[in-house]
């Protein structure tokens, strides 16, 4: 599992490995700023636990599937406001 983190998000950890359909969960992740959520995409076979938190901090879990043996899987953290104050969400 490899996560991407953008301007505005502290993960307590950017890369892990699981086998099989075990679990990987990163949790203690923060966002600040003027952001006021996180969208969490992935692009691999199995499924997040969520697609998006509203609280600070915040958890998210990954359940593999087979089809993801032997693939790197990206997961993406991006906050509604990534660059931070000043910068304003676009409409």
């Amino acid at each position: 599992m490899d996560v991407q983190v953008h301007r505005g998000v502290s993960l307590s950890s950017t890369s892990g490995t699981t086998c099989s359909s075990s679990a990987g969960t990163v949790s203690s992740n923060t966002f600040g700023g003027s952001a006021t959520n996180v969208s969490i995409t992935e692009n691999g076979a199995g499924s997040l636990n969520i697609n998006t938190s509203t609280s600070s901090p915040f958890s998210f879990t990954y359940t593999p599937t087979t089809a993801d043996a032997g693939n790197v899987v990206t997961i993406t953290v991006t906050t509604n406001n990534p660059n931070g104050s000043p910068c304003k969400q676009q409409q």
